[in-house]
């Protein structure tokens, strides 16, 4: 796999996950897609308000409940650094 420079399954997933989680929000997905992610609505003042946190869905089920996208996704997404959720483009 290092030779081919393949990244392991579960580091795929989270990949595929978070470019299916950016086109959404910069209006290059389907609506039923968009529907799915809310940004964060923020109760004070904050020192970082340009930054787009995503809201996590409140789940039921402990064994699919994670792994619904409307979990998965944004979970992943607040855990990339500033700089790369506002990057302007999905080259960057």
């Amino acid at each position: 796999m290092k030779e081919l420079h393949w990244l392991p399954v579960i580091k795929w997933i989270q990949f595929i996950t978070i470019m299916i989680t950016y086109k959404p929000l910069n209006g290059q997905a389907p609506i039923y897609l968009t529907e799915r992610l809310h940004e964060k609505a923020n109760t004070r003042t904050l020192r970082s308000p340009g930054e787009l946190i995503l809201a996590i869905s409140k789940y039921k089920l402990q064994t699919y409940g994670p792994n619904a996208f409307s979990v998965a996704a944004p979970t992943l997404w607040n855990k990339l650094p500033n700089r790369i959720r506002n990057s302007t483009s999905l080259h960057i």
